[in-house]
């Protein structure tokens, strides 16, 4: 089913979607064992930033997921597709035929912050119709993911879990400052018509 076999022993099976603040959703993605490694294969590419040919308008210390795996975008969708997919129509009460509102994904990210690097994002709104965030782990202190309209953080959030939101300016939010250790969040936002990146993903792509 999967690219790399290995990624099954990831996944998180029939998750269920629940709502944390105004459209705003959490739904279990990975194990924990997963998202360790995931910020194991970070730590060990150890990729500089002027290596990465990859310009995002909301700086931080971002690692495209094409940099450390070959197959984890592809299996990344395919996952997505299968158990978060037809969720989303439901929630959002959202048309046929799917392509109509979901292209498909743009690259991924891992982004690290820390007191020596990134620390912090300042409030801002994402360009696509979808945003995603994956909390791979919680040793660290500060560096809450924060929407101050809808009253929300991800302080409580399982490791592992997704938060799935509309982009745009209804969901403005920000990264506060982490103080001590470091913060890994994986971060996607579907596609817009007009995206130009190299690194994407359409959905009549994955089966």
């Amino acid at each position: 089913m999967y690219l790399d076999p290995s990624y099954h022993n990831g996944v998180i099976e029939s998750p269920s979607l629940t709502q944390v603040a105004a459209n705003i959703y959490s739904a279990g993605f990975w194990t924990e064992e997963f998202c360790e490694e995931l910020i194991k294969l970070v730590k060990y590419k150890n990729i500089k930033k002027e290596d990465i040919e990859y310009n995002d308008m909301i700086p931080a210390d971002d690692t495209p997921i094409n940099h450390i795996s070959s197959t984890l975008f592809h299996d990344y969708c395919k996952h997505y597709k299968q158990w978060i997919f037809p969720l989303l129509k439901e929630v959002f009460c959202l048309p046929h035929p799917p392509e109509s509102w979901f292209l498909g994904w743009q690259q991924p990210n891992i982004a690290r912050f820390s007191p020596e690097g990134t620390s912090s994002i300042f409030p801002h709104f994402d360009f696509g119709v979808i945003s995603h965030s994956i909390k791979l782990n919680d040793n660290f202190k500060g560096g809450l993911l924060k929407f101050n309209l809808q009253n929300y953080d991800n302080g409580v959030l399982p490791i592992g879990h997704m938060l799935i939101w509309p982009s745009g300016i209804t969901h403005m939010h920000e990264v506060t400052k982490v103080e001590q250790g470091e913060k890994y969040s994986f971060v996607n936002w579907s596609l817009m018509p007009n995206y130009m990146g190299k690194n994407q993903i359409r959905l009549n792509e994955i089966s």
